[in-house]
């Protein structure tokens, strides 16, 4: 007669990656059998032992008990249990430099402005149009004297969720130096 009792456990693999803008994967399982005489080769699998994704994220294999089956008549009532693999897919870590434009202006009597602020970012993936600045940038003033633009790192506000962003920020300033100015004086004269 058949033989009973055989256990099968399925346990899919796992596996933790990093963004990177494309697709990855973990594919197969493991096979655990409590009883020596069964062998691996006895379990047909109709799924896929597949776990993929692109973005952040957890990605479910998808595996399931009524996928296995015993092919082997010489057991009966084969117990099939089952762990799903998964793929989780974690945020890339990213620094942006931001670093405020800086002028030096000679006074002029009117007020005058430096604009703007310049981007560096250490990695190709991440693109500038992928955050937001919440804030102006804009030094301005009259008088002779230091302007700072104000820029704080926390104006600027990450929108995509794949990249855990630090931003570095060096605030831009507006510096308005004394006009040199040559005052001729003549000293009346009479004879």
């Amino acid at each position: 007669t058949p033989l009973e009792g055989v256990i099968v456990t399925i346990t899919g693999n796992t596996d933790s990656k990093v963004f990177n803008g494309s697709q990855q994967q973990v594919n197969g399982y493991q096979v655990s059998i409590n009883n020596e005489l069964y062998a691996e080769e006895n379990i047909a699998f109709s799924g896929s032992a597949v776990a993929a994704g692109t973005n952040v994220g957890k990605y479910p294999m998808g595996l399931a008990a009524g996928q296995f089956q015993n092919v082997n008549p010489n057991f009966a009532d084969v117990e099939f249990k089952v762990i799903d693999g998964e793929l989780e897919i974690t945020k890339k870590a990213v620094t942006v430099t931001i670093v405020g434009n800086k002028n030096t202006l000679v006074y002029n009597g009117a007020e005058q402005k430096v604009e703007g602020y310049t981007v560096t970012i250490a990695d190709e993936l991440y693109k500038e149009e992928y955050f937001v600045f919440n804030g102006e940038a804009v030094a301005k003033g009259a008088l002779v004297g230091t302007y700072a633009m104000g820029l704080k790192a926390e104006q600027f506000v990450n929108e995509n969720g794949n990249f855990d962003v630090t931003f570095e920020v060096t605030d831009g300033e507006l510096e308005i130096v004394k006009k040199a100015v040559t005052v001729t004086i003549t000293g009346n004269k009479d004879t």
